[in-house]
Parts: structure tokens; C-alpha cells; sequence
């Protein structure tokens, strides 16, 4: 059976196309930004070794996971329903682990 579009062989198997369509507007403008962002913690995180050693600043830069999971359920809409409370409350633990460790290390 075939997908339907203009790759299909002519044994019916369908091969996935490999041109991508962007969408414009908003798309490319918050991966550039997000994309500025994630260097500019890079930086700051390569300073913040030197204070806080590489243990902890470490540990601190693996927040960015969070960071990057709000640019998915608030700008691409990655997430939905109740997975969206379940990442927050994983974001609540890993803050508050976060906190603890700049504070108490």
C-alpha cells in the first residue's frame, strides 16, 4: 500500500520524503533565540566552574533540561494535558535540588 505522495516505488513501498517545509514566522525566530540562550549559558557556565568548582556548577548547568522542556510546551507545544503537571513537578524537585546544592556545597 502506498503513503500517497510522489516517493512511492513502484513495488507500492512508500519511502519518506526528504525535503522539510518550515513554517514561517515564530518558528525560526525562537530557535535562534533559544539557540542564543543555550550559548550564552555555555559561557556562563565555563565561568562558573572557576567559583564553584565542577561538581556543582556541573550539576547546575544540567538545569537547562528544564529550561529547554518550557521552550517545548509554551513555544512548540510539544506537551499536552496532564504530562505538562508531571513535568512541573519534576521541575520543582529538580530546582529545589539545584537550590540546595549551590547553597549547601
Amino acid at each position: 500500500m502506498c503513503c500517497g505522495n510522489d516517493s512511492c516505488l513502484s513495488s507500492g513501498v512508500c519511502t519518506p520524503s526528504l525535503t522539510w517545509h518550515a513554517p514561517p514566522g515564530v518558528w525560526h525566530e525562537a530557535g535562534v533565540a533559544s539557540g542564543a540562550w543555550w550559548n550564552i549559558g555555555n559561557a556562563c557556565a565555563i565561568y562558573g566552574i572557576i567559583g564553584l568548582g565542577y561538581a556543582v556548577a556541573y550539576s547546575l548547568v544540567q538545569t537547562a533540561l528544564f529550561v529547554s522542556g518550557l521552550l517545548g510546551i509554551f513555544v512548540y507545544r510539544e506537551i499536552r494535558g496532564a504530562a505538562i503537571g508531571v513535568f512541573f513537578a519534576s521541575g520543582a524537585v529538580l530546582t529545589l535540588g539545584a537550590v540546595l546544592l549551590a547553597v549547601y556545597a
